[in-house]
């Protein structure tokens, strides 16, 4: 092997003189709506810069419809913040309220809430402390004691193994009535996809009561969440009023 292309990034200002971190809870539901904690405890001395920001990677999916109760406690006092999504993490920004070094305190305590599907079991929430305005090179969370509430001290959550690969599977509306009239004329089967670590073939067939396949989806998918549509019809022609099944 040969390496072509080796680039180091350094900083003689350091953020803080120690970060720690944990999540809440340890255990989640695989692939539903999770309500998580981020917990840091931040100590800091004179001559550290302090931070604005956190920035936090894992492979799950932030649920954006509740993005505005993302709730950020510093010393348990809540504030402002701001969240932006990323390819692979999202960032919070509360540039109102910086984590400095006073005379009075040397150790902040900071409660990050959010809502978020988690798909592989042992699902780390790597994350980083960083000051928004500075070039400064961002500083690593590191696992530890940051809530006196848990003794997980660790950033990483699991559920128990059950084999399951499909779970959360929602089915809206329930009742399809496609006549034209703008009102349920689609149906959406929405689930979540776990343990996939390379793609693999997911198949969703929906059935009459005789046992005939009307509509059928099948494609490469891996880990996340997922919706197909049926719009009730099979080829080109509506399926008979009835049940089916999927």
């Amino acid at each position: 092997a040969r390496v072509d292309l080796l680039s180091l990034e350094y900083s003689t200002d350091r953020v803080a003189r120690s970060v720690v971190g944990e999540v809440l809870p340890e255990v989640v539901e695989p692939g539903e709506v999770n309500r998580l904690q981020y917990s840091l405890r931040a100590a800091l001395g004179p001559g550290d810069t302090g931070f604005d920001g956190l920035r936090i990677r894992a492979p799950i999916e932030l649920d954006q419809e509740r993005l505005e109760q993302v709730s950020l406690n510093v010393n348990g006092i809540t504030v402002p913040s701001t969240v932006q999504l990323e390819s692979d993490s999202f960032s919070v920004l509360f540039p109102g309220d910086p984590v400095r070094f006073t005379s009075r305190t040397d150790t902040t305590t900071i409660d990050l809430t959010f809502d978020a599907r988690v798909f592989l079991h042992g699902t780390r929430f790597s994350g980083e402390v960083f000051d928004s305005v500075s070039d400064d090179v961002a500083q690593d969370v590191l696992p530890g004691d940051a809530s006196p509430v848990s003794d997980t001290n660790d950033l990483q959550v699991a559920w128990d193994l059950n084999g399951e690969l499909i779970t959360a599977v929602e089915v809206e509306p329930a009742t399809l009535t496609p006549n034209g009239d703008g009102v349920n004329e689609v149906m959406r089967i929405s689930y979540s996809l776990l343990q996939l670590l390379v793609p693999s073939q997911v198949k969703l067939e929906i059935f009459d009561l005789a046992g005939r396949a009307v509509f059928t989806d099948s494609e490469l998918r891996s880990t996340g969440r997922y919706s197909i549509t049926w719009d009730g019809r099979t080829g080109d022609q509506l399926v008979p009023p009835g049940s089916y099944l999927y």
